[in-house]
């Protein structure tokens, strides 16, 4: 075995999240599909409780419950476009219509979470912060927020698109789960 070989091998075991970058795989980036598979919750655990599953094969499946029931459903296509989160519903889903879902957003990386603002709540997002709603320590929120993030503890500000930036107060802190 040649020794850049056992070189890379050696440092592949010993390191492998060196090698990996911070998502797992290899050279892949932050907004891939892939970093953005998994199971996201918003909602007030009453009226609105809405939960969007981006898997793996490209495809998005959308519920919104509530206390009569289920108000809202969809599926489709998930893919990303210019670092949007796109959403190709099979459905009819009227736009901004009682039990129909966003289909354009923008992942927001905070720390370790992973939020999906649609792209025109930008504003709504940033005041949530500023106003410290977020981040929040419950599953109960404005904003989509992955699974079992909302016990992640975050430092700073979350890494918003830069015609956000202005509408965060320019403070740090460290914000407990």
């Amino acid at each position: 075995m040649g020794v850049w070989r056992l070189l890379v091998l050696l440092l592949f075991t010993a390191c492998p999240a060196a090698l990996l970058g911070a998502s797992g795989s290899p050279d892949q980036p932050q907004n891939s599909l892939k970093a953005i598979v998994g199971d996201y919750y918003y909602g007030d655990g009453l009226g609105v409780n809405c939960y969007l599953v981006v898997k793996p094969e490209g495809r998005f499946t959308f519920m919104w419950r509530g206390c009569l029931g289920v108000y809202g459903q969809n599926q489709g296509d998930a893919k990303i476009v210019n670092d949007h989160l796109i959403l190709v519903p099979e459905q009819p889903n009227e736009s901004r219509s009682f039990g129909s879902t966003p289909t354009d957003f923008i992942p927001v990386h905070w720390g370790e979470r992973l939020y999906l603002v649609p792209k025109e709540a930008g504003k709504g997002f940033c005041y949530d912060v500023n106003q410290g709603r977020e981040p929040r320590s419950n599953p109960h929120g404005n904003f989509y927020l992955r699974r079992g993030d909302w016990g992640k503890k975050v430092t700073g500000l979350p890494n918003v698109p830069n015609e956000w930036q202005s509408l965060l107060q320019k403070k740090l802190t460290e914000h407990p789960k």
